[in-house]
């Protein structure tokens, strides 16, 4: 490409759009990565192959599938078919997904998957605002964000 063509203009961010790195690297490592531990905290040292091939798990997250909660590529993450599974891999919303599945205690209808009570600060509570949150940035689109934009999300 011949530089005379290039404006540098075009490689200065401004604020709103440093935001939604910041906000993109958050929801995508960060969030992915805090979820990962609560997933291993949840499964209590277990292997998440072992419990992704109980009978009932496996038939919850094939119904899961079917009714398109899940998609195909997620669920070949959970069932790979040339090795083991790789938590690497899930993305925020396959791994809120497992969280919300697999909960040993809550069932997954409860509210706090679904809408948080603002006053409630459980892992169950922030998981489901992280995903809200991802979902929110993810599927609005907006390539800028002002500090307007983000005060509903806080």
């Amino acid at each position: 490409m011949d530089c005379k063509y290039v404006n540098a203009d075009m490689f200065s961010y401004g604020e709103e759009d440093k935001r939604v790195f910041r906000i993109d690297s958050i929801l995508k490592e960060e969030g992915a990565y805090v979820l990962r531990h609560c997933l291993a905290n949840q499964l209590g040292g277990q292997a998440l192959t072992l419990v992704l091939s109980q009978p009932s798990i496996s038939a919850k997250i094939g119904s899961a599938q079917k009714r398109k909660v899940i998609n195909k590529m997620q669920y070949d993450l959970l069932y790979p078919s040339g090795g083991p599974v790789d938590i690497s891999t899930f993305d925020v919303t396959l791994l809120a997904f497992l969280l919300r599945e697999l909960h040993p205690t809550m069932n997954s209808a409860s509210m706090v998957w679904i809408n948080p009570n603002p006053g409630d600060f459980s892992e169950e509570a922030d998981v489901t605002r992280l995903r809200m949150f991802r979902n929110k940035f993810v599927h609005e689109g907006s390539s800028k964000l002002s500090e307007k934009n983000l005060a509903p999300c806080m």
